[in-house]
């Protein structure tokens, strides 16, 4: 009996965990598709990446996002535990799926392309709650997570900087495309970004010690500091 109940609860909390992958994932294809692609705003690590080869190659985002997570979950598989993949795959697969139905489906929100301020917060945010959301049951919201982690066990330095690193290049990248003086608003929405996922996090933090993945929040924690201080810093140098 003791064990019926609790297999049911078992089952209960996976539908649970599940479906809020499933929305984590939809909140961030949407926003990908309606916002970022359709004003070239990008917040660097995998959907700068995304938008990159999707502005140069014509390669639709839905089949970017597997290409590079695999790719990326392969480099990792060695380094980072099972469960971790495993969640990180099934957000990958759901991310994809919504992107192909998201980009077959006209725009919903209006052009945003000539009120770049309204994009760049409102895209950060809204991805930051997706992210956010994915990152409570105990995955990522891409293979640039992994990526990040297993390049910190292998050189040692901070996940911190790993982070900002990636991004950093991501965001170089984006300049053969958008004009210097628009990056700062992909910075905005790599602030904005950083700090929803803080907040959403932050809720019930303990889900993350449950799942195993408190160094990850610490981690993640750390990456938000060194991303506010950093967008901040050159934000104030490219309006001055």
């Amino acid at each position: 009996m003791d064990s019926d109940i609790e297999e049911e609860q078992n089952f209960s909390n996976y539908l649970k965990k599940l479906s809020l992958i499933v929305l984590g994932n939809t909140i961030i294809a949407f926003t990908f598709i309606n916002i970022h692609q359709q004003v070239n705003m990008t917040e660097g690590g995998l959907l700068g990446l995304v938008s990159v080869i999707n502005h140069w190659f014509g390669i639709p985002s839905y089949l970017i996002v597997p290409i590079l997570n695999v790719l990326f979950y392969a480099i990792a598989a060695k380094f980072l535990g099972i469960r971790f993949i495993k969640v990180s795959i099934v957000s990958t697969i759901v991310l994809t799926v919504f992107l192909r139905i998201f980009e077959h489906m006209p725009r919903i929100l209006p052009y945003m392309g000539q009120r770049p301020l309204m994009a760049a917060i409102l895209g950060g945010t809204i991805v930051g709650i997706g992210c956010g959301i994915i990152v409570r049951q105990g995955g990522s919201s891409g293979g640039d997570d992994a990526l990040a982690l297993t390049l910190t066990k292998i050189s040692g330095w901070r996940i911190a900087v790993i982070y900002f690193l990636l991004d950093f290049v991501v965001l170089l990248l984006v300049l053969t495309y958008i004009p210097p003086q628009r990056i700062v608003f992909s910075l905005i929405t790599a602030l904005c970004s950083s700090i929803l996922l803080d907040l959403v996090t932050k809720i019930n933090r303990s889900r993350c010690q449950r799942f195993g993945k408190t160094a990850i929040c610490r981690y993640r924690t750390s990456l938000r500091k060194v991303k506010r201080r950093a967008c901040i810093t050159i934000a104030a140098f490219l309006y001055r």
